[in-house]
């Protein structure tokens, strides 16, 4: 058996009150450094908040984050925006599971990218959001029982 997450044991935090205002702006401008700034921004408020707080609200941040993975052009906001999704997933723990059908199919996309740098962050979080995932389905029967 493996050790609890010690992210358990953390205070759950309401990121959307601190979350930019103008974030979903930025993410959408068409200059570089303003999504990059957005997305670092958002790096440092997700990297302090070990155990995040489940609100509607961030369904439509996974979702920028995952299309900003997918269609950025800039492997920089790539990069980022793959470091927030993974620190998003962790930190929602199992309540980021119900986001995987929608994030997961777009950050497939850019696995094409032949930049070693931009491939492993986009995997590493995905490994975080197929980490959430396992909650979903640690009650079901194995398939190799079937």
């Amino acid at each position: 058996m493996s050790p609890p997450d010690p992210r358990q044991f953390a205070e759950i935090v309401d990121i959307v009150p601190r979350l930019s205002s103008s974030l979903q702006t930025e993410l959408k401008s068409s200059k570089w450094k303003e999504r990059k700034e957005g997305l670092d921004n958002l790096a440092t408020l997700l990297a302090n908040s070990p155990r995040i707080k489940d609100t509607p609200e961030l369904a439509e941040l996974a979702k920028s984050l995952a299309s900003c993975i997918a269609k950025d052009a800039n492997i920089n906001c790539v990069m980022v925006a793959a470091k927030c999704m993974d620190d998003l997933a962790k930190g929602m723990m199992a309540s980021f599971a119900k986001y995987h059908e929608a994030v997961v199919p777009l950050m497939l996309e850019r696995l094409k990218e032949r930049k070693v740098n931009v491939t492993d962050a986009i995997g590493t979080a995905l490994d975080a959001v197929f980490s959430t995932v396992r909650f979903i389905f640690s009650n079901r029967v194995p398939f190799n029982v079937l």
